[in-house]
């Protein structure tokens, strides 16, 4: 799957319970089980919808992680049995009861899914510095929702605390001998860091979606993702889909100016320095960046011609 744009989960809570008082059966809703639904028109998964997006869904075997204090569950996988069908809403139930101790519950939700993590407000993951330009489980996403007796059913609209970068690489000036060749990797080296490696995510501070990067990091993420360098009239008619290459950072790790460094097949790397000037990098954002490639003085030179901030506060699903 390629960018997740709106998740919808609900918590929904419902049984039947009887009771008897002065022998005389009653019957009323009391909130036991916690199930998760999936597969409606607010669960699609998409690229981003300004450049029309393919669409897909859920996949059989994905899995989210959720927890809840109340509920006294520190880290319960949550495995999707299949892909949404187009016809129903899909569920799966968590195993989670609601504690009658409490009114309020509060759910951390969390995808990929990882088994090591133990207490409820702590998840600990990895964004990898080398990627491959498909999303998937380095697509981490997050979200906090209260549910009460009153209330139990919660949509839930995932958050993303890294910012998603696709680049083109365009010929310039009239170097047609440029366009055609093969770029086997691009590179982004931060002048502060780190741009990957492993973090956490803490429940406790996620209003800010900020998580905190220790351990082994990397000041530099590498997308190996094969493309070809285009001509001018290519790049003005690039469209987006479902297999555009992605890069994954970490927004914070960037703060005046980046390198980026690309890998043309058969040439040295050439790389160039872009001056941010005002622009960052934010989280839950995509953005596209073109690079003009030339061929000078029997070397080729690199520059960045095109920023762009897709959309802002973008919601993957």
């Amino acid at each position: 799957m390629q960018m997740k744009k709106v998740l919808l989960i609900a918590i929904l809570a419902a049984a039947f319970v009887g009771c008897e008082e002065n022998n005389t059966p009653e019957s009323s809703f009391i909130p036991t089980g916690v199930y998760f639904s999936y597969g409606s028109e607010d669960t699609r998964t998409a690229v981003s919808v300004e450049n029309g997006g393919s669409y897909f869904t859920w996949n059989s075997g994905d899995k989210l992680g959720i927890s809840c204090t109340q509920g006294e569950i520190a880290n319960k996988a949550l495995t999707v049995p299949a892909a949404y069908d187009g016809k129903r809403v899909m569920q799966v139930q968590t195993g989670i009861e609601f504690n009658g101790k409490y009114a309020d519950h509060t759910f951390n939700l969390y995808y990929p899914y990882n088994s090591s993590n133990t207490t409820p407000s702590f998840v600990r993951s990895t964004l990898p510095a080398t990627q491959n330009g498909k999303v998937g489980n380095s697509d981490f996403m997050w979200d906090q929702i209260t549910t009460t007796v009153d209330n139990p059913v919660v949509s839930s609209t995932m958050k993303h605390p890294f910012a998603y970068v696709r680049f083109w690489v365009v010929a310039t000036g009239n170097d047609a001998a440029v366009a055609g060749k093969k770029v086997n990797a691009i590179s982004i080296t931060a002048d502060k860091g780190p741009l990957a490696g492993e973090f956490t995510a803490d429940f406790n501070n996620f209003k800010n979606n900020k998580v905190t990067f220790a351990g082994s990091t990397s000041n530099t993420v590498t997308l190996n993702a094969p493309m070809t360098i285009m001509t001018k009239e290519e790049y003005d008619a690039k469209t987006v889909d479902g297999t555009t290459p992605v890069m994954i950072i970490n927004p914070e790790g960037v703060s005046a100016k980046f390198d980026v460094t690309v890998f043309i097949d058969g040439s040295t790397p050439i790389t160039t320095t872009f001056d941010m000037s005002g622009k960052a990098f934010k989280a839950n954002n995509f953005y596209n960046i073109g690079l003009g490639g030339s061929f000078e003085s029997g070397k080729f030179t690199l520059t960045v011609i095109d920023w762009e901030r897709v959309t802002a506060d973008v919601t993957f699903n």
